[in-house]
Formats: C-alpha cells, sequence, structure tokens
C-alpha cells in the first residue's frame, strides 16, 4: 500500500472511531433523555439542553478532524502495539483484582491506574483504559477469552481514535464501553438493569459528583499532577471511604458515582477552562447516571461514557457562550 492510499485508509479509520464514539455517548443521552420524561419537566428540559451543547461540540470537532492535513493521521507505529498490549493487561489486571481478589470494580481499576501512572506513565492512559473493561461484571464476562476480546476491540479503537476529541475526560471510558458492547454482539454475557434511585438520593448523587469532578480537575490541572492519578486517586478514596460510611449498598453507588464524575475532572483546561464549568458536568454527569440505571448495567466502561458526554456537552455550551460574547 502506497504513502496517500495509507493516509486515506487511516482517515476512514479516524472517521469510523469517531463515528463509534459519539454514537456510544448519544444512545446513552437519548435513552436516558427518554427515562427522565416521567420526573419533574426541568429535569428533560436541562438534558436536552445539553443534549444540544453535545451535538454542537460534536459537530465542531468533526470539522476540525475533516480540515487537519491527512499527514496528522499517520500514528499507527511500533507505540501503536506497545498501547494494544497496556489496554489488555490493563483489563485483565483490573478483572483479576475486581473479580478473583472481590476488591470490586472502583479499587480494582484506581489501583491499575495509579500503579500505571506511576511504573508505566507514558502509556499509563492505555492500562487504565483497559481497566475500564476489566470492571465489567462476571454476567458479562464469564471468561478471560471473552474479557480478551472486549480489551482488544477497545485498543483498536483506542489507537485509532487517538487524533478525535482530544482533552475531554471520559474518552477513556467511552473506548472500553463500545468494546464491551461489540464484544456482546459476539458472545453471550448479559447486561444487567437497575432501577431509578429516589429522588432524596438522586440529590446526594448530584452533589457528591460536583465534588468528585472539581476535586479530580483540582488535582488534575491546577496541582498539576495529570488526569490518571487524578481520576484514580479520587476513584480508590471514594471506593474505600463511601461503603465504610455509607454502607455497602447506598456507599457502593456513591463511589461509583464519584468515580464516574472523576473521569470528567481528566479534561484538560484547553477543553474547560473554569472549575466552574466542571462542576456543571459533574451535575450533567449525575442526571446521565440516574436515568441510565435501567440499561447497560455492569458493562465496563459505562460510567466514563456518561462523563464523556457531560463533558463535550458542557464544552459546546461553554465555546457558544463564548461566541455570544464576542
Amino acid at each position: 500500500m502506497d504513502y496517500n492510499n495509507s493516509m486515506r485508509t487511516e482517515r476512514v479509520v479516524l472517521i469510523s472511531s469517531f463515528v463509534i464514539l459519539i454514537g456510544t455517548v448519544a444512545i446513552l443521552y437519548i435513552v436516558g433523555g427518554i427515562t427522565s420524561m416521567g420526573s419533574h419537566w426541568l429535569i428533560p428540559l436541562i438534558k436536552w439542553l445539553l443534549f444540544a451543547g453535545f451535538i454542537y461540540q460534536t459537530v465542531q470537532d468533526a470539522i476540525q478532524l475533516h480540515n487537519r492535513p491527512v499527514q496528522e493521521f499517520y500514528y499507527w507505529n511500533y507505540r501503536s502495539f506497545y498501547e494494544l498490549a497496556a489496554v489488555l493487561g490493563g483489563a485483565v489486571g483490573a478483572f483479576f483484582i475486581s473479580i478473583e481478589l472481590a476488591h470490586g470494580g472502583v479499587i480494582a481499576s484506581a489501583i491499575v491506574g495509579l500503579t500505571a501512572a506511576v511504573v508505566f506513565p507514558s502509556y499509563g492512559a492505555a492500562i487504565y483504559c483497559g481497566s475500564f473493561v476489566g470492571m465489567a461484571s462476571t454476567s458479562v464476562f464469564n471468561s478471560y477469552p471473552n474479557l480478551l476480546l472486549a480489551a482488544a476491540i477497545a485498543a483498536v479503537i483506542y489507537v485509532a481514535a487517538r487524533p478525535a476529541c482530544q482533552g475531554f475526560g471520559g474518552k477513556l471510558g467511552t473506548i472500553a464501553f463500545a468494546g464491551t458492547l461489540i464484544s456482546l454482539l459476539l458472545t453471550q454475557g448479559q447486561l444487567s438493569s437497575a432501577p431509578l434511585p429516589e429522588n432524596s438520593f438522586g440529590i446526594v448523587l448530584v452533589l457528591f459528583s460536583m465534588t468528585g469532578a472539581w476535586l479530580t480537575y483540582l488535582i488534575n490541572v491546577t496541582l498539576k499532577h495529570g488526569p490518571v492519578i487524578a481520576s484514580a486517586l479520587v476513584g480508590m478514596i471514594a471506593g474505600l471511604v463511601l461503603p465504610a460510611l455509607f454502607g455497602p449498598e447506598e456507599g457502593k453507588t456513591l463511589a461509583l458515582m464519584v468515580f464516574a464524575s472523576s473521569f470528567a475532572g481528566m479534561s484538560s483546561a484547553e477543553r474547560i477552562r473554569s472549575p466552574l464549568y466542571i462542576i456543571v458536568a459533574g451535575g450533567l454527569a449525575a442526571l446521565l447516571f440516574i436515568y441510565t440505571q435501567p440499561i447497560a448495567g455492569g458493562a465496563g466502561g459505562k460510567m466514563g461514557t456518561i462523563a464523556f458526554g457531560a463533558v463535550i456537552a458542557v464544552g459546546g455550551l461553554e465555546e457558544g457562550i463564548a461566541k455570544l460574547h464576542k
């Protein structure tokens, strides 16, 4: 294959991976919007308004990718194979800690993320991405071969989608979620469903989510410790402390919520320029978390997909507001 044909092929691969990422988030948005229709009228209004921000930012990113020189897409190289292996390793490590050692998905992913950031910093993001695949329940992956299939699909998407949506937190989880869902088309894994939480507990989830997003952004951007360490550290604290304070059921849900919002806090300062906007993204992530409880339970990466949709929406609204003020 000559150079020009290789460039065209990689552009097609990039566009395909971009569509997979955005389509995965859009599914959660649409389902969450439909589920929220029976609640107070303000909730679906907020969600559909933010969905408009999501669409706006998605179109802007698609235009930027289309206008970039084709040479910038030549990114399949020796490093790509290390990244593929890193995603696979992260998935196996997190699944082993979560299931075999019975530490649960949040703590397992946090351990893998912190270890990767310290020991393999160049591949920390890829390993952390794989750990989200490994957060899946045994009803989704009943064997390591099924887990590895999902991780392999996620690894390919990770490399292919590298130039897309850069700087938005939750992208790694979305990649993991897409790999999980695609693999389920080929295996016998079963997703679970959970009821919507009570309104009073929903308010608590929103507050914890906003706090988790802000705290992660503080460690990531303000203190400059990087997105992987920031998210994994917040997730570790949430996974250890909240179940002890609030009991195994509510504590586990709160830990998942905080971990999900920590992915929003992984966003770069170029994408989300103000802590205020990251707090808003945390609130939106909570709404998406609450109203997508009935679908895709037990799938690794769902929490990241929720955060990804939230920060893209807030990024779109922030950019739109900035243009109106010019």
